[in-house]
């Protein structure tokens, strides 16, 4: 309490509405570009990465490779009902920087188990030159305000992974997870 008489948060206690922020700014997306840069983990590179220009097919496989929600949805702390600006999904994401034909398939659920889609998922990554596997959680699971007991992928995601790597295409894996 003391340290918010010494910010002087009871002298103002409304902030001015004039400066609310509506949508970000070319600053503000530089800024969030490069904090999201640092973010990023790279665990093992077997030299797919990064992806050559003359790569004509990439197949995006798994159920978070067109995810909107999942890759937004406000954690702890964030503004329930006040969607942030619209998300570049994985597969948008890669169309915009590359001129390869990009091709995507769900696979499976990113909640449940049903796997019945793994099959066209295999099928596609046969098809392709390289192959980026979308995998993780959902918004659901990542924006709970406790701890998981477990950091795993849930199992719909990681059980689709391990088949496709018998096709023999390289492949990347994107996790999409949320910050336990």
């Amino acid at each position: 309490m003391l340290i918010k008489f010494r910010l002087g948060l009871f002298e103002h206690p409304y902030v001015d509405a004039s400066g609310e922020v509506t949508a970000p700014t070319a600053q503000t997306r530089a800024v969030a570009r490069r904090v999201a840069g640092r973010c990023m983990v790279l665990l093992r590179n077997d030299g797919v990465l990064p992806l050559a220009t003359s790569t004509g097919k990439i197949a995006v496989i798994g159920p978070l490779g067109q995810a909107t929600y999942d890759s937004t949805a406000p954690g702890p702390g964030g503004v329930p009902g006040r969607p942030p600006s619209p998300p570049v999904t994985v597969v948008d994401g890669i169309k915009a920087a590359s001129s390869a034909t990009v091709t995507f398939t769900k696979g499976c659920e990113v909640n449940g188990t049903d796997t019945s889609g793994s099959r066209r998922a295999q099928d596609a990554r046969r098809a392709a030159d390289v192959a980026v596997l979308v995998l993780g959680e959902s918004a659901d699971l990542s924006a709970r305000p406790r701890p998981a007991a477990s950091s795993t992928c849930p199992a719909s995601s990681s059980n689709s992974w391990p088949r496709s790597k018998d096709t023999g295409t390289p492949f990347v894996v994107v996790l999409v997870n949320g910050g336990r």
